[in-house]
């Protein structure tokens, strides 16, 4: 279990320099923006802009903090909030967000669809709460305080802070504030086809 504290993340600008994200992790280590295989990261939006494309990415957005984001696709507007689900949509999907109140904080979640695929759940933590996680990588994403604890390990993580977990792994989520609140992502490797 690797503690990430939302603290110790540097901002750093988009892919399309109009906003600014803090990387939790990135696959392979060090990976450049347009060269990972997945990509866990929190970004604050405070006005209306144009997202990065990422051609070949499956990606998730989930606000965690503050108001509301609209999403204009071509086809479609979509409107998000601390309490919608996360929501999934190609990286390569020309995007127009457009913040109509206070600035958001949200989690992004980016795989490359040919190599790895993603899953993230919006977990309400009012008691103590069992998890299994059987993927190959999982990071629990705190949006409200809460206590991490495995076989051989207790950790407290502020609003934000993160644990990446290696591997299958049992661990128990309990909330220190009333009510808690977890993001569950899941991460696996998609074999690739035989030529």
């Amino acid at each position: 279990m690797r503690v990430l504290r939302l603290a110790d993340l540097v901002a750093e600008p988009w892919k399309n320099g109009r906003g600014s994200t803090r990387e939790y992790l990135v696959h392979p280590p060090g990976a450049a923006v347009d060269a990972f295989f997945w990509r866990v990261s929190r970004a604050r939006v405070d006005r209306h802009c144009a997202f990065s494309l990422f051609p070949g990415i499956d990606r998730t957005l989930t606000v965690v903090e503050g108001d509301t984001i609209d999403l204009g696709f071509r086809d479609r507007i979509v409107r998000l909030d601390r309490a919608t689900p996360p929501y999934r949509f190609r990286g390569e999907e020309p995007i127009l967000c457009r913040i109509p109140g206070e600035a958001i904080e949200d989690l992004n979640v980016m795989t490359a669809r040919t190599h790895w695929r993603h899953d993230v759940t919006r977990r309400a933590i009012d008691k103590a709460t069992p998890i299994d996680f059987d993927g190959d990588h999982a990071l629990v994403v705190a949006v409200s305080a809460l206590r991490v604890a495995t076989a051989d390990a207790k950790v407290d993580l502020a609003a934000g802070d993160a644990i990446h977990l290696d591997g299958p792994t049992r661990l128990e989520l309990a909330p220190i504030d009333q009510p808690g609140e977890a993001l569950l992502v899941r991460l696996d490797h998609v074999a690739a086809p035989l030529a």
